[in-house]
């Protein structure tokens, strides 16, 4: 019997690059005309700065937005299946995957990595730790090579969950 527990997000990059990447778009199209133009850019937003706000708005959402969901461009579905740890792929149907906000997931394979057997004994702890392997595991296959695989979730609930019960 199958028993779904976490959605894992991959995302195009991490947070941090995007976020400097965008703010890289923001510089350069905030002020992307002449010198004068941008003089002239420069003194009307000392005089009105929520211009330069609605201007700054627009191109951040022109650009994606937050990195949050937005980037998201698959999941590892995790589930036990028998005494197994298992995770499906699904991922967004795209010849190259680049910024966009216009994405369909499609399922992609019954497990990323090789799946890994859970001991009759095992604690919390040791299903934990077991999980987290799985997760590193797939972090190291080639189809998220590139790719920023989001565990801060399941790293922070991880310890707290009674996985044995959820197991059993």
């Amino acid at each position: 019997m199958d028993i779904y527990f976490f959605d894992i997000p991959i995302y195009r990059l991490p947070k941090e690059k995007y976020y400097k990447e965008r703010d890289d778009y923001l510089k350069k199209n905030i002020y992307s005309g002449s010198k004068e133009h941008n003089e002239i850019k420069k003194q009307l937003y000392e005089k009105c700065p929520q211009q330069e706000a609605y201007i700054k708005s627009h191109l951040i959402q022109k650009y994606g937005g937050a990195w949050n969901y937005n980037e998201i461009i698959g999941w590892i579905k995790l589930h036990f299946l028998g005494n197994q740890i298992r995770g499906e792929f699904w991922y967004v149907i795209a010849k190259k995957i680049c910024l966009t906000r216009k994405k369909i997931f499609e399922w992609k394979d019954w497990k990323l990595a090789p799946e890994i057997e859970i001991p009759d004994d095992a604690d919390n702890k040791k299903i934990f730790s077991l999980i987290k392997e799985y997760i590193s595991d797939c972090k190291k296959e080639k189809e998220l090579k590139n790719r920023y695989v989001d565990t801060s979730l399941i790293d922070t609930i991880g310890p707290y969950i009674d996985w044995r019960s959820l197991y059993s």
